[in-house]
């Protein structure tokens, strides 16, 4: 299936770069990603699995001797390889994302509340208050430790090329590596969080930590009421911010490198033996899944963004030269704070003096 899988989306995304906007723009279209799989210590089928679920073990951390578990338990990890259609290694300030949204259908196996609001961390423990019902659904970045990355490490058989950086996928023959040395709390290999940075923190435990995290994106269901069960196959649409700056930095690190790749997690407690939770938790289709493609209808994760990609340092109206017209538009950006604003050249959140000489070094090219 991943051969096909792979074509499609790779020709649907060079579509949409030939066709794009004005030159700068690229808009990527992705009917699948490259990589998904579910980030579960209990994953019988590692990397090829059809679903993959999301919910805590808020309660039940040490629950059961000899084993622990992440408050963030089961989380969902989806990876899009953006080197073919936008440029990687221009420095993370020459690119500036202006829309992103991914999109990915529940199974409608176990029916859940929508919640499309943000919970604070302090209704969370067990015996707490949730003044709505349900839990959000929340898409997050991606952090590394013990010598992960993004693209490392390799697997020699991995499908479909010898090579490719796919530990995250496997099959019956070949399962992926575990994502941890053990079912314990604070060592998975791949965990969610919401920094960039080459030390992001570890969000996976943070209403035991007591801080409160930055969601890029909150799941939205069409046609659902708040507080109403979603009960069916149907899509949930992330809109990620790309206004706030945590989301921004991580988007253009991630296009730097050349792969994008996100968590979708929740802390909604799943249920067994004296737990929190109801059983009432979101699985998602995975692109393994026969029917996530059929009749027409794309189920699994589909990711959409618009990129700007800076070739000239001061061209704000990307007309090829840097002129009187860009410093009418740089100056009506001047003293703004934002983090997807076009004119901070350097990418600080700030269009103030040190944009201004990028600028003016670039005025008359």
């Amino acid at each position: 299936m991943r051969a096909p899988i792979a074509r499609q989306t790779a020709a649907l995304a060079a579509l949409v770069l030939a066709h794009g906007s004005s030159a700068g723009v690229v808009n990527l279209a992705y009917n699948a990603p490259t990589i998904d799989r579910w980030n579960y210590p209990f994953d019988s089928a590692p990397g090829f699995g059809e679903t993959a679920a999301v919910f805590s073990a808020i309660g039940q951390e040490d629950a059961f001797p000899g084993f622990s578990f992440d408050q963030r338990d089961a989380q969902i990890l989806l990876a899009w390889d953006t080197n073919a259609q936008v440029s990687p290694l221009l420095g993370t300030c020459a690119y500036r994302v202006t829309a992103a949204t991914l999109v990915i259908s529940t199974t409608g196996e176990i029916p859940f509340r929508y919640d499309p609001t943000f919970d604070p961390r302090d209704i969370y423990p067990v015996g707490a208050t949730d003044p709505d019902p349900g839990r959000p659904i929340e898409v997050f970045g991606v952090g590394f430790r013990s010598g992960w990355t993004a693209g490392a490490p390799t697997q020699t058989n991995c499908p479909p090329t010898p090579g490719f950086p796919c530990y995250y996928e496997g099959d019956i023959n070949n399962g992926a590596p575990a994502f941890g040395p053990c079912v314990c709390k604070d060592q998975r290999f791949a965990f969610a969080t919401d920094q960039a940075g080459s030390t992001p923190r570890d969000i996976s435990n943070n209403v035991r930590d007591g801080f409160e995290v930055s969601p890029f994106a909150t799941a939205q269901f069409a046609g659902v009421t708040p507080g109403a069960y979603v009960n069916d196959a149907r899509d949930a649409s992330f809109t990620l911010n790309v206004n706030a700056a945590n989301v921004q930095a991580y988007l253009r690190e991630a296009l730097n490198s050349g792969r994008l790749v996100l968590t979708v997690s929740s802390l909604q407690p799943a249920t067994s033996a004296g737990g929190p939770g109801g059983g009432e938790y979101a699985r998602f289709f995975m692109k393994e899944h026969p029917l996530g493609n059929s009749g027409g209808i794309t189920r699994w994760a589909r990711l959409t963004m618009t990129v700007e990609v800076t070739t000239l340092v001061g061209d704000l109206n990307n007309d090829g030269a840097v002129t009187t017209p860009d410093l009418t538009l740089f100056l009506g950006q001047f003293g703004q704070t934002g983090a997807a604003l076009a004119a901070d050249f350097n990418c600080d959140g700030f269009v103030g003096t040190p944009d201004l000489v990028l600028f003016l070094g670039s005025f008359g090219r």
